[in-house]
């Protein structure tokens, strides 16, 4: 039989093989895993550097409390609208390794993988292998509106999300119809916070979080930074093609005109429809710029007053957008059926990463952030057996204590025992 060995992720009560690192953030990794339960691939997101027992009581994952109330609040039956979906998480205590030391925790949460990866991506293999040709109306008008969508739900649970950019967006190709044009999900919400409301008073004060004391908040956060974020993500869609860094003639335009008037200028031969998307985003920002808090001193009573700033309403901007859609404003000669072909046969690719030999195993256990096992799986029937399974052990299998945390986050560093498959 053909066995190998691999990390293995048990957490939920589920099982999970390594496939790869795939994304590293300040304080987060996401890693690429197979669930063997219904052969899925999924996001594991597991947090670093580890947690003191009493750090992570005192302060509940921001991003999964997000979640919980955003799930706890969708009407019955439904999905949250364009928003990545979170499968399960869960806290893992690493036993002490010494009588006299605190317990550490290890936060992982496991999320839907979307199989466009990320407008990041997306972007990337435009640039790499068309860099000339214009993204179609049609692609970006779809993404605004599903953006949108996604945002007035937030806005009406009274979220604001505050890290819109390519690499927080997410993209769905439905396979079984020959569409080019792919869904949209927004994602990442660990820097989403919940707007608190006076009593009565349907205006934000400020920002609240699940934060243990008022010097944590942050009340100065534009309530239009959304829209802003959104719309500078939509300008990075339409000035491609048009505005090529690098090119002789991109180059001469910044060069004559410098940065900011290059990209107006890029912007301005975009089509009627795309200017009217922008203008739409701007003018919303627009009517809402101005600080979500704190509350203002009424300078005759002396008594607090809640700021009068309500989170926008989008309805009549995706009213427009649409029937704009609908009405074929959006429609495009140009497709991108090519690069959702590129982007699926690299998703046939992903296979958990095994290793023929344990000394290889071994020397990459640093680069893994845990907690994990080692197993050992026939490769033909992806059967994994407990008594294949070695025991977790702490400093093992997490490549020693915290001392070395900063290892982790750094992606630069060649991985001297890939998968010697």
């Amino acid at each position: 039989m053909p066995v190998r060995y691999v990390h293995l992720f048990e957490e939920g009560g589920r099982r999970c093989l390594l496939i790869d690192d795939f994304a590293s953030g300040e304080f987060r990794r996401a890693q690429r895993v197979l669930d063997l339960t219904n052969g899925e691939v999924q996001v594991r997101k597991i947090e670093h550097p580890r947690l003191r027992l009493s750090q992570a009581q005192a302060s509940p994952d921001p991003e999964i409390r997000i979640m919980q109330y955003l799930n706890a609040n969708r009407p019955a039956g439904t999905s949250l609208p364009h928003i990545a979906e979170l499968i399960r998480h869960s806290d893992f205590i690493w036993p002490q390794t010494q009588a006299d030391t605190e317990p550490k925790v290890s936060r992982a949460s496991h999320w839907k993988y979307y199989n466009g990866r990320d407008l990041d991506y997306f972007l990337e293999t435009y640039r790499g292998l068309r860099p000339l040709e214009c993204i179609p109306d049609a692609f970006i008008g779809r993404f605004a509106h599903q953006m949108l969508l996604a945002l007035q739900f937030l806005y009406q649970l009274r979220v604001v999300h505050r890290d819109i950019h390519l690499g927080n967006i997410f993209l769905e190709y439905d396979t079984q119809r020959v569409d080019s044009i792919p869904n949209f999900y927004l994602g990442d919400f660990g820097e989403a916070q919940k707007v608190l409301l006076a009593p009565g008073i349907d205006n934000p004060v400020q920002l609240a979080g699940w934060f243990p004391a008022p010097t944590d908040l942050t009340p100065r956060y534009q309530i239009s930074e959304d829209l802003r974020q959104l719309a500078e993500v939509v300008k990075l869609l339409a000035r491609h093609g048009r505005l090529v860094e690098g090119t002789e003639d991109g180059n001469r335009v910044i060069e004559e005109h410098g940065v900011e008037r290059a990209i107006e200028l890029a912007l301005l031969r975009c089509s009627p429809v795309i200017q009217g998307l922008l203008k739409l985003l701007n003018d919303a920002a627009d009517a809402h710029e101005g600080p979500i808090g704190p509350p203002r001193i009424d300078p005759i009573t002396g008594t607090q007053q809640p700021a009068r700033r309500p989170l926008p309403g989008l309805r009549p901007m995706i009213r427009t957008i649409a029937e704009a859609i609908a009405a074929g404003r959006f429609a495009s000669v140009l497709s991108t059926a090519w690069v959702r072909d590129v982007i699926l046969d690299n998703l046939a690719t992903l296979t958990p990463r095994f290793y023929r030999h344990p000394d290889n195993f071994w020397a990459s256990r640093r680069r893994v952030l845990g907690p994990w096992y080692e197993a050992r799986v026939d490769t033909e029937t992806m059967h994994i057996s407990d008594t294949d399974m070695e025991a977790l052990d702490h400093e093992r299998r997490e490549g020693g204590d915290d001392d070395d945390d900063d290892y982790y986050a750094d992606d630069d560093e060649d991985n001297d025992a890939e998968s010697d498959e």
